[in-house]
Order: C-alpha cells, then sequence, then structure tokens
C-alpha cells in the first residue's frame, strides 16, 4: 500500500452521517464501508468489477484520470467494502446521480455495478451496499431509484423496494471493448465527430 494519503470520490462523511438501523445495515467485524479511494487502483477494485464485466486493461493514469473526473462532478458514489487488516477491496457498488429538467429539475438515482468478489459471496455484502446506496439515493433527495439487472435478480433486489415497471431497458452496443484512445480524445474534450 502507498504510503499516500488517499483522496475520495466523495467526503467519508457521507457515509458516517446516513443513519441505518441495525437490521438495515450491519457491518461485520474486520470490513470497512468507505468511498471509493484514489489509492484503490492497487487494492483490488478494478479485479472486483472483473467479476461482473470486462474492464479491459486500464492504467493507472486512466483510473486516475476518470476517478478525478467523477469526483469533480460530485455526482459518482461508489461505495467499497474493503478488509480492515490490508484495505483489499472485496465488493462494490455505484450509485449514479442524473440531474433532470423534470420533476422540478430534480436527480435520479441509478444503482449500478453491485458486485461482490466470488471469495466473499454469501456473506450479505450486496445487500449492505444495495440498501446503503438505496437509503443515501432518497437521503440527497432523489425522486426515484433505478437499476437494470438480468432477470434472475429481479427477486435480489425486489427485498429492497425495487420493482419491474412498464417500461422496459433498451440497449444498443456500439462495440464489445471500448477503443483507449477514442475514450482518451472523449475525455481530453477533443472532438471524436471530426
Amino acid at each position: 500500500m502507498s504510503d499516500c494519503v488517499p483522496t475520495y470520490l466523495f467526503e467519508p462523511s457521507v457515509i458516517d452521517k446516513l443513519k441505518l438501523t441495525k437490521s438495515d445495515y450491519s457491518l461485520p467485524p474486520g470490513f470497512n464501508l468507505r468511498p471509493l479511494s484514489s489509492e484503490d487502483y492497487r487494492t483490488g477494485f478494478l479485479e472486483v468489477l472483473a467479476d461482473l464485466t470486462s474492464v479491459g486493461d486500464v492504467s493507472k493514469e486512466t483510473f486516475t484520470n476518470r476517478f478525478n473526473n467523477m469526483r469533480d462532478s460530485k455526482n459518482y458514489f461508489v461505495v467499497v467494502l474493503s478488509r480492515e487488516q490490508d484495505n483489499r477491496v472485496v465488493a462494490t457498488a455505484t450509485l449514479v446521480l442524473e440531474q433532470k429538467f423534470i420533476h422540478w429539475a430534480g436527480f435520479k438515482g441509478r444503482l449500478e455495478e453491485v458486485v461482490v468478489t466470488q471469495e466473499y459471496r454469501g456473506r450479505g455484502f450486496g445487500k449492505l451496499l444495495t440498501r446503503f446506496l438505496t437509503e443515501l439515493s432518497r437521503s440527497l433527495g432523489c425522486y426515484k431509484t433505478c437499476l437494470e439487472c438480468k432477470s434472475e435478480h429481479r427477486g435480489f433486489y425486489g427485498k429492497f423496494g425495487f420493482e419491474k415497471n412498464e417500461e422496459i431497458s433498451m440497449v444498443q452496443r456500439f462495440r464489445e471493448v471500448s477503443d483507449p484512445e477514442l475514450n482518451k480524445a472523449r475525455f481530453m474534450g477533443d472532438n471524436v465527430n471530426g
């Protein structure tokens, strides 16, 4: 682990201020719930995400640039569950706030990338992260929180009040793996349309 003082994606006090009952939120001994850190490139965060989907070859520079961009937007709340002994990330989830003009220029929450590394599944960590971010979304004033999931996971998310509605999710994929140079150009504000 680096001797650097980590920079967090959002203020850790946001987690401390969120009051949840013991039945809603119970952190097992030996683990910390905290915001994503600038140091998490080295603590297994990307490896945990790879248990969910394709991550690709993300360099430290790319990770840092994306982290800073997300932090500066103030709309990303990526939380990680890490082991106290070595700060290794074992689970993560993301809440994204979408700024809207509708609903009195309100915020819509979107829960994404809820994943627990294979070794730690079955311990309630996914439940803990889902409950926490759902309550965080409510406390931040979102008029609703949405998520997309595979049909076999509907029962899991239904336990937290998520329900299938009349809307359907549709997607249009442009390529399986993003082109790192295109992503870099987009991040740097270059005109990618020519």
